[in-house]
């Protein structure tokens, strides 16, 4: 296709008829509004020469770097202009050029015969922008003419302080955590006080009214007792009611004694008295295995323990038909856990019953004491695969001190 930029100074005429013939010796002749155009195509010469291209200059804001190699930018930078060019004396007007940023385009990009391009939302990072030019009969400059661009990361763009953010999450996440553990370990420790204060009240008054008040009726029945004769059969029968007396002001105290008392032995020493009073079969391997290093622990929470334990070790030598049990204590830093594990039958659906059993707790009763302390009790069973109950207490409610819990937050009395 000829134009002006191939010296043709005039249009084709639009009037009837062919405006454009083929003569014999292969000219073309063309009818124009002036004249008439003679092309002989055996006398053309293309233009083999690839025109050299060269980047004028790489435009970010307020800064313009000029016929640049390698070009680094400010950070925080988005936007930048690239302006190149290409030399060509045969037909400037038909160079065409192709532009690919590599990073962003993930092809060459068809610019015509623009010498500019805009880039805008950059990210942080290195990139490489190439371009090639083509002359009027389409000859590639395929090497071209590139600069490397740099934009640095800002500081919040940088990935050790995102690092670090997401560390001063973590941490304050975790502080969230601890510190609400505390409160919850702080509350279940409360209402356990609470409870061994209620029982010292009762087993005061206890003493004080009741025992007192029948210590001093069996006293004054002695002193009856001892003005009737030996020989009236009412004698032997004041004599036994007494000594039934004197029994039941024993046990009364001993209920006393108990409400009142704390346990100072180690929760695994009860644990294996606990295991050796049970009625297990001859022959079944019973053995207690102790993790981490033994530590005091809250005397309710210990009090429960041991209650929730012995319940479960009732149900293993009664109900599981087992060959062996274990019982696992574990003094973790952050959470104390119990397992009482058997190989026997397991619990299926028609062995729920002795869960409500008169005289035990059962399965509610243990989850019902688990949940009173702030515990999670699990209990795992299959038909035919033995049965393994795993009670989980937090250190901070299990033990009497947790020092990297207690740094937290205010302190609480004093």
């Amino acid at each position: 296709m000829f134009d002006f930029r191939d010296g043709l100074n005039s249009f084709v005429q639009k009037s009837p008829g062919a405006q454009i013939a083929a003569g014999g010796d292969g000219r073309i002749w063309i009818l124009t509004r002036r004249n008439v155009l003679v092309v002989d195509p055996a006398r053309l010469a293309l233009n083999t020469v690839a025109p050299p291209v060269a980047i004028r200059a790489v435009v970010a804001g307020e800064r313009r770097f000029a016929d640049p190699s390698a070009v680094r930018l400010a950070a925080g930078t988005t936007s930048l202009r690239i302006q190149y060019t290409a030399l060509s004396f045969a037909v400037p007007g038909r160079v065409r050029f192709q532009y690919r940023l590599e990073g962003v385009d993930r092809d060459w990009v068809d610019a015509g015969g623009r010498r500019e391009v805009l880039y805008n939302n950059l990210r942080p990072g290195t990139f490489r922008f190439r371009v090639k030019a083509a002359n009027n009969d389409g000859v590639w400059n395929e090497q071209g003419a590139q600069v490397v661009v740099t934009i640095p990361p800002t500081l919040a763009e940088t990935w050790w302080f995102r690092l670090l953010c997401m560390a001063a999450v973590g941490l304050a996440l975790w502080g969230v955590y601890a510190l609400r553990l505390r409160r919850v370990s702080a509350q279940i420790k409360d209402r356990l006080e609470e409870r061994a204060a209620e029982r010292e009240r009762i087993a005061r008054e206890l003493h004080d009214t009741l025992l007192q008040s029948v210590q001093g009726l069996i006293m004054r029945f002695q002193s009856v007792a001892y003005q009737i004769p030996d020989d009236l059969p009412a004698k032997d029968v004041i004599n036994q009611a007494l000594d039934r007396a004197d029994q039941m002001l024993v046990e009364g105290r001993d209920r006393v004694r108990d409400l009142r008392g704390r346990e100072t032995r180690r929760l695994d020493i009860q644990l294996r008295e606990l295991m050796a009073e049970q009625p297990f079969e001859p022959g079944v391997k019973v053995e207690l295995v102790v993790e981490g290093v033994a530590r005091a622990i809250q005397p309710l929470v210990q009090e429960e323990i041991v209650r929730i334990g012995g319940e479960a070790l009732f149900n293993a030598a009664r109900h599981a038909r087992a060959g062996q049990v274990q019982v696992r204590v574990s003094y973790g830093v952050r959470q104390l856990q119990v397992t009482i594990r058997d190989d026997g039958v397991g619990i299926g659906a028609n062995r729920m019953a002795w869960a409500s059993r008169e005289g035990h707790y059962g399965l509610i009763g243990m989850h019902e004491r688990a949940s009173k302390m702030g515990a999670q009790l699990a209990i795992e069973s299959a038909a035919g695969k033995g049965t393994t109950i795993t009670l989980s207490v937090a250190g901070a409610i299990a033990y009497p001190t947790q020092p990297w819990l207690a740094r937290l937050g205010r302190k609480r009395g004093g």
